[in-house]
């Protein structure tokens, strides 16, 4: 009898996402209190430099405080969607919240 155990996939949950207008600036806070876990914003907009969609990866608010993350994009276009993803399997999408 072969056994077959599959991980559980991490759970992220978004807080926000914020696109400030006046400064150009995307900023999103995330949470994933999975162990180990690196998280990576990917943006629905593309970037001229690369050709390929803005990209990040996210680090954690306080560095000793695992579990709480957030990444800020600066002078880019504003996107509609974005796309948090962890190396653990986790996935989710947000749209975005326009200010001043």
């Amino acid at each position: 009898m072969t056994v077959i155990v599959q991980p559980v996939t991490d759970t992220i949950v978004i807080s926000n996402v914020v696109y400030r207008r006046t400064k150009g600036r995307l900023i999103v806070n995330v949470s994933d209190f999975t162990p180990g876990v690196t998280l990576t914003a990917t943006l629905d907009i593309i970037n001229p430099a690369t050709g390929l969609q803005w990209q990040g990866v996210m680090g954690p608010i306080i560095p000793f405080a695992q579990g709480v993350f957030s990444i800020r994009f600066s002078n880019i276009p504003p996107p509609n969607l974005v796309t948090i993803t962890s190396d653990a399997g986790g996935s989710a999408q947000s749209g975005v919240t326009f200010l001043r």
